[in-house]
């Protein structure tokens, strides 16, 4: 044989076998939990339609997948038994209160997900989309407040602390230069 044709086969071939790697590599784990029960949102963003799933594994842990309209995954979100963010991960709360809102006001939808009702607050986490980035980007100024509350006509978010011995604790939170700024704070007794 041609030594010509045994090294165009020979890349060929590596750049065939190099392709199905990256492939198969970017083949979404969990997929089998990508089903209709799962679904927490369809929406469409960036002019494609984009399915999240939220699921449990065999961990404890829980993964929303944000899927594109081919099956592809475009983000994954873990979430573990407990983190910085919340005491315990109540699942089925979480599950049924993840919402996608625009809480930074820009026009673009966020993510937030209440994972925690263990503690006298409810506690979550939230991530802002990132235009530049493609992807919602972990806000944790957000996910440092309790009880959170987003107003989009005043374009305020609240925060509500119930573990205050005076009574509830509220905050109320505007954006200024795209930083998250205290505007407000007083306390409602519960007492009576």
């Amino acid at each position: 044989m041609n030594s010509k044709f045994i090294k165009k086969l020979c890349a060929a071939l590596t750049l065939f076998v190099s392709v199905s790697l990256l492939l198969s590599s970017c083949a979404p784990a969990y997929k089998e939990y990508h089903v209709t029960e799962n679904v927490i949102d369809i929406s469409e963003r960036g002019g494609e339609e984009q399915t999240s799933y939220f699921f449990l594994t065999d961990d404890g842990s829980a993964v929303l997948d944000i899927c594109n309209e081919k099956g592809g995954r475009l983000q994954r979100f873990e979430f573990p038994q407990s983190s910085d963010y919340y005491a315990s991960l109540d699942f089925e709360y979480a599950f049924a209160s993840a919402v996608f809102q625009d809480m930074n006001f820009d026009g673009k939808d966020d993510l937030y997900v209440p994972c925690s009702v263990t503690t006298e607050n409810l506690e979550g986490m939230a991530w802002l989309w990132d235009e530049k980035e493609g992807e919602f980007v972990l806000s944790e100024e957000l996910s440092a407040l309790y009880e959170l509350t987003v107003f989009p006509d005043e374009e305020l978010i609240t925060s509500q602390d119930y573990s205050n011995p005076d009574g509830v604790l509220c905050s109320e939170y505007k954006w200024e230069g795209g930083k998250l700024v205290k505007v407000g704070e007083y306390t409602v007794n519960t007492a009576e």
